[in-house]
């Protein structure tokens, strides 16, 4: 009867011992978790700048400028759900949509955010993820405003952060550039049936038989 205190004592010390331990070993981890994501400052602060040099670029179509900021496979997912790859490959298909007989849009300007801070897998990839609100002039239909959301992965090499992937999103069942699209082409097959009507009634005039002769 006498051993049972003892051992209840010792089965109370070696509790509070594991207790311990695993208190020290919580607050060790929590450290070493503050200190990795010091350490990630420095590269939080070069994406944001690679975001807002990324942002500038596009909306100057500057793409050159671009080329150190991008991994050379690069590949992007457009919100007409159209997929390029390479820079090249994004100057020519952004390009395309102001130049040329079938160009609608006069210009594009795109203004990114994040919704929280890169998720880092490794020391050299990054995903992140916001909304953009985004500004479209159309030629013959205005201005529209339409909030997409984005998704980039980056990966750094060579101690540079580079854009690898970006997937762009938008809603389709209320979208105002769908929208002002629909209008033009409406509108072309509009005029193109008043100009088919106009010539249909020339040639009706002009294979009429003359009455007066």
């Amino acid at each position: 009867m006498q051993g049972a205190p003892k051992r209840r004592r010792r089965t109370w010390a070696n509790g509070l011992t594991y207790l311990l331990i695993a208190a020290a070993g919580i607050v060790v981890a929590a450290d070493q978790l503050r200190a990795q994501e010091g350490d990630r400052e420095e590269d939080h602060a070069a994406l944001i700048a690679l975001r807002e040099t990324f942002t500038e670029a596009i909306n100057q179509r500057d793409f050159e400028s671009l080329r150190p900021l991008v991994s050379d496979q690069l590949t992007f997912i457009s919100i007409s759900n159209e997929k390029v790859s390479g820079l090249d490959g994004l100057a020519e298909y952004w390009n395309e949509l102001f130049e040329g007989d079938q160009s609608i849009l006069t210009s594009i300007t795109v203004s990114p955010t994040a919704d929280e801070r890169t998720v880092f897998f490794g020391d050299s990839i990054g995903v992140t993820q916001g909304t953009s609100n985004d500004t479209f002039e159309f030629r013959k239909a205005g201005r529209r405003e339409l909030t997409t959301r984005w998704t980039a992965v980056v990966e750094k090499n060579q101690g540079q952060w580079r854009v690898a992937r970006v997937h762009m999103s938008a809603n389709v069942l209320d979208n105002p550039v769908i929208d002002a699209s629909n209008a033009l082409s409406n509108l072309k097959m509009g005029a193109g049936a008043a100009v088919g009507f106009v010539l249909g009634a020339l040639l009706f005039r002009l294979r009429r038989p003359n009455t007066k002769t």
